[in-house]
Formats: C-alpha cells, sequence, structure tokens
C-alpha cells in the first residue's frame, strides 16, 4: 500500500506512537524501513495522546519527523491537524520522491 504513496509529492503520514508494527517493516515507522527509499521523502508525524519521554525517544530514533500531542477536545484537535497540514504541505519544501 505505502509503496503507491512514492509518487505522492504532497503526502503526509499521521501514526499513533502505540500502533502495531506495520508488517514488512523493520522501523515501526511507515516509510522509514520500507526497501523501497523512495518513501523516505514522505514526512512522518507521530500524533498521540502519550507524553510518555520513551514515545517520544523511540519515536525519534525511528525518524519520525515530529512527535505531536493530540488534545482530547475535537475542536483544539482539528485545529492542530490543520496547523500540522499548512506546516508539511504548505511551508516546508520537501523533496520529490528519493531515489
Amino acid at each position: 500500500m505505502l509503496t503507491a504513496w512514492a509518487d505522492c509529492s504532497r503526502c503526509l503520514i499521521l501514526r499513533g506512537s502505540r500502533r502495531p508494527e506495520p508488517a514488512g517493516n523493520r522501523s515501526g515507522v511507515p516509510g522509514r524501513g520500507a526497501p523501497d527509499s523512495s518513501l523516505l521523502s514522505i514526512p512522518v508525524v507521530v500524533l498521540t495522546t502519550s507524553q510518555a519521554q520513551e514515545d517520544i525517544v523511540r519515536s525519534y530514533s525511528l525518524h519520525a519527523n515530529a512527535y505531536i500531542s493530540k488534545p482530547v477536545d475535537f475542536d483544539r484537535f482539528a485545529g492542530v491537524v490543520g496547523q500540522i497540514e499548512d506546516f508539511f504541505l504548505t511551508l516546508v519544501k520537501l523533496p520529490t520522491a528519493l531515489s
């Protein structure tokens, strides 16, 4: 499924910190342990309720691009998602798929 995203120039992966490991991905972060190196250009944001230091350290050690504690309130959550979208899909300059 992720390999279909390799041609996407404006993709973003949102992931929880306590999700099961993706099949075939040794790193635990989508796009980071995959044999298809073109997925490395897709930003990975961990969006979770966990504020545990070990989850933060693990996420960054697995090459997540950001770790964000999501608010429980829906309106605040929607605002955070909008800020993530604005930052990673509008402001940040991302490379095309890496070869």
